[in-house]
């Protein structure tokens, strides 16, 4: 323990957070879920859903959110740059790096997007694509029923799916 100690000296709380979370995922050890402040709450009312403010980075995003599948990660990314950064619409590369930068990229971020894309409601569409082949780039924007999802996730009212 005392080693455990010393490696977590001196990290700030949501490292320190995000490292423990990682340690419990990868020895199986199940951890407490913290107490989530309301969606009602003034910082969660914005028109957007989510801010700068109130998720600096896309880690605190994903902390917040705590997904378990890896479209339910391809969907969280897609929030952090439509309602927290602003943009239109993603490509599946800008989100998948961004999952490799924080330990979770996809094996096939394309197969991840379909998944969200043919769920009903969908939860992402395919806004365009660029070349003939099966590998053009392809760009992406959640549907509303997305953004209600990432929300659920994101205050802890999302069911098991």
């Amino acid at each position: 323990m005392s080693s455990v100690a010393a490696a977590l000296e001196g990290l700030n709380p949501d490292v320190t957070a995000r490292v423990l979370r990682w340690a419990g995922e990868r020895y199986g050890v199940k951890m407490p879920t913290p107490e989530r402040p309301s969606v009602s709450g003034s910082a969660r009312s914005s028109s957007n859903g989510g801010s700068a403010e109130e998720y600096p980075d896309i880690a605190s995003l994903m902390d917040a959110a705590n997904p378990k599948y890896g479209s339910d990660r391809a969907l969280v990314a897609t929030y952090w740059f439509q309602a927290v950064k602003n943009e239109p619409n993603v490509t599946g590369q800008q989100v998948n790096d961004e999952l490799k930068n924080l330990g979770h990229g996809l094996s096939n971020v394309t197969d991840a997007f379909n998944t969200l894309i043919n769920r009903k409601p969908a939860l992402a569409q395919q806004v365009q694509k660029t070349g003939r082949s099966k590998q053009a780039r392809k760009r992406y924007r959640l549907t509303e029923a997305g953004i209600r999802r990432v929300r659920a996730l994101i205050s802890g009212q999302a069911a098991e799916e």
